[in-house]
């Protein structure tokens, strides 16, 4: 769990509302199908009433799952790059580097053996270019 979460889930909405009022409004630019729910968390803590442990625990898998997907994200896009990197210097095979990239565009998950390769030839990659 990041500590983000953790400090979230441990957080006291009366004691202190505004981590728990950031991650909600964090969650309300992604989750749009829970927007009015969250608002009304945020309204009821910004109002200084009780809200229950249920509820907070609730903001707090929404925005452990955030996290984790905004994470996967960047090592996609950062993978997406490196691939770019590889084939504009022409380092390593153009069509296994393809085959990779169209997994990831199709959000594919990448068995070791395709991670092995990217890292393996992004760090031939960083030799020749220091």
């Amino acid at each position: 769990m990041r500590e983000e979460s953790k400090a979230l889930l441990k957080a006291d909405p009366q004691g202190n509302p505004s981590l728990i009022i950031g991650a909600i409004k964090e969650l309300q630019e992604f989750e749009k199908d829970e927007y009015a729910r969250l608002d009304s968390i945020r309204k009821t803590i910004q109002d200084g009433k009780p809200v229950s442990k249920y509820e907070i625990l609730h903001v707090s898998a929404m925005y452990e799952k955030l996290q984790h997907e905004v994470e996967y994200q960047r090592k996609v896009d950062w993978t997406l790059d490196a691939i770019k990197r590889l084939q504009e210097s022409k380092i390593g095979n153009s069509a296994k580097l393809d085959s990779i990239k169209n997994k990831l565009e199709e959000e594919k998950t990448l068995d070791e053996e395709e991670t092995s390769y990217i890292k393996e030839n992004y760090k031939r990659l960083r030799i020749i270019v220091h």
